[in-house]
């Protein structure tokens, strides 16, 4: 029995990778970061690049489920905006204006982003695939880490070029006063172009 369960599990291997696809690639683009956790956030351009790897099952004229793996640099940028109320100079009747105050923030992040969906094949040449996954995100210069819940679509074009646009769900947790601190749910949009080399 257990000759026969080995003898079936090796043929289905077979099968998968037979019928399987692997691309590996480069990726590059923009993303788009705004904290909820903040009212006086505002949205900031970041930029994003690196590796990417995927993986498809059984391909058909109708289309694949495939799988895909990335290994990003990915620099975000936010501001925040305090406002500061006007009034009079202490022992004087000079008075000054309310004034609001920018701060910038520049985060560079390692990122491991792992995703799953289907490619519907439109035609020969594209396909458009939506998908869902997870990432693991951290702080290259600070003591915080995070994870993310990902939803987004890839527009295949031809073998070689991806057009991926999505929107994730990040937590970020930092090591203040001895100890790890949940504090910041970001969002992020995503839009990045791919280009697999074999």
């Amino acid at each position: 029995m257990k000759k026969h369960v080995l003898l079936v599990a090796g043929c289905l291997l077979v099968s998968a990778t037979t019928f399987a696809e692997n691309r590996f690639g480069v990726t590059a683009g923009a993303n788009i970061n705004y904290n909820s956790s903040y009212e006086t956030f505002k949205t900031s351009p970041g930029f994003e690049a690196g590796l990417a790897w995927e993986h498809s099952f059984g391909s058909t004229e109708k289309g694949h489920p495939f799988f895909n793996v990335g290994l990003l640099y990915s620099l975000r940028n936010s501001k925040y905006e305090e406002s500061v109320p006007g009034g009079r100079i202490p022992g004087t009747s000079v008075n000054y204006p309310s004034t609001t105050r920018t701060y910038s923030y520049h985060d560079s992040y390692l990122v491991l982003p792992i995703s799953a969906g289907y490619n519907f094949q439109l035609s020969e040449k594209f396909g458009l695939a939506p998908k869902t996954g997870i990432s693991a995100n951290k702080n290259i210069k600070e003591k915080e880490f995070g994870f993310g819940a990902e939803l987004g679509v890839n527009l295949n074009i031809g073998k070689k070029f991806q057009v991926g646009l999505s929107h994730e769900w990040t937590i970020a947790n930092h090591y203040e006063f001895g100890g790890w601190e949940t504090k910041d749910l970001c969002n992020l949009v995503h839009a990045n172009l791919t280009y697999y080399i074999f």
